[in-house]
């Protein structure tokens, strides 16, 4: 994907200048023509009512405590991926399931291990899921608010001040591109992290597929090294928005867009809070051991990414906001691994 640097201030503001045009009826029509669909009046008033609300959602969970701002947060998150999936879609999705997913463990006395498990595909989150990201979900999927939490990069630093690393699910990898070629694998990745080599790798064997992307781990000195089959297309290997590239270990779980874990988060802190304000009010503000402060990052960086996410999605470009004028050129970049390891192959196929 094309990435585009943008000086900004305030990158909430600035990314939602950019979505509130796909609210006008015109840039609507614009959109479904270019991409030959019908412009029907049903649909372009329930895609330019849904990114509307979606604003207004996100902008009152602002003005609310922790009580009530997941709620909020989650309609928001909604209403945007059902307006971009009616945009992208050309028509009005039809969602015959509800939300899609159901609570499980909800009388459970810890917070963090009340789950939601993906209900049919017919539901809300799968039908977003397909038509924004072309990908099934997994109907068998259970997610546990301490997985999600454990398995999503941009709340590691308050997880694991909490947790530690040892119960962090993210493998965080440092690429070096100029070992490419040798011995038919693709990139080369070292493991960074400051755990045990023996637990290191146990979380590497809990990676759903592992073994179809990876030649068997070895070690360079003290580091962990990971070898990139060359004749895979798909990785199993993640990017936040700084590049950072990252595995997620967690048994036999399948994997699914970062922000589709956002949205899952979303509705069981939502639900919590709205059918079981007996628990959620206490907990929210007895605080204990510090668990909320995560919660109060995730909606922080919900705000903040989900939008970012789906403009990227409908542009097909990925927007980097930054405070800085100017950033310097990494040269180890000009080529993503990705193309570097298609040349290989070509100049393999040679011989």
């Amino acid at each position: 994907m094309e990435k585009e640097l943008i000086f900004s201030e305030n990158p909430e503001i600035d990314i939602w200048i950019n979505i509130k045009q796909y609210a006008s009826h015109i840039r609507i029509q614009q959109v479904l023509e270019k991409n030959g669909f019908t412009t029907d009046e049903s649909v372009i008033n329930a895609i330019s009512g849904s990114i509307s609300q979606a604003l207004e959602y996100f902008e009152a969970s602002k003005t609310v405590s922790l009580q009530t701002a997941p709620l909020l947060v989650y309609y928001g998150t909604t209403n945007l991926f059902y307006g971009f999936s009616c945009l992208l879609k050309g028509e009005k999705i039809n969602v015959t399931n509800g939300h899609g997913l159901g609570i499980f463990n909800k009388e459970s006395s810890d917070i963090f291990d009340i789950s939601a498990k993906i209900g049919k595909r017919n539901g809300g989150f799968s039908l977003y899921l397909k038509s924004l990201t072309n990908t099934d979900s997994n109907p068998n999927d259970n997610w546990s608010i301490r997985e999600l939490l454990s398995s999503i990069p941009e709340v590691q630093s308050e997880f694991i001040k909490i947790f530690g690393e040892e119960e962090s699910s993210i493998i965080y990898l440092e690429e070096v591109l100029e070992e490419v070629l040798e011995e038919g694998f693709g990139s080369t990745f070292f493991v960074k992290s400051k755990l045990d080599s023996e637990l290191i790798m146990d979380k590497l064997r809990e990676i759903k597929n592992f073994e179809e992307y990876f030649i068997t781990p070895n070690f360079s000195g003290s580091k962990i090294r990971l070898n990139k089959r060359l004749d895979k297309n798909q990785t199993i290997i993640e990017s936040t928005y700084s590049n950072e590239k990252y595995l997620v270990s967690l048994k036999d779980k399948s994997q699914i867009d970062n922000f589709f874990k956002y949205f899952i988060l979303l509705y069981i802190l939502a639900y919590i809070c709205r059918y079981n304000p007996e628990k959620w009010i206490p907990y929210v503000n007895e605080n204990r051991n510090g668990e909320v402060t995560i919660l109060e990052k995730f909606l922080q960086v919900s705000r903040r990414y989900i939008p970012n996410f789906i403009l990227d999605l409908t542009e097909n470009k990925q927007h980097i906001y930054s405070n800085n004028l100017t950033q310097p050129t990494d040269l180890r970049e000009s080529i993503f691994s990705e193309e570097l390891e298609e040349k290989i192959k070509k100049i393999m196929n040679k011989y």
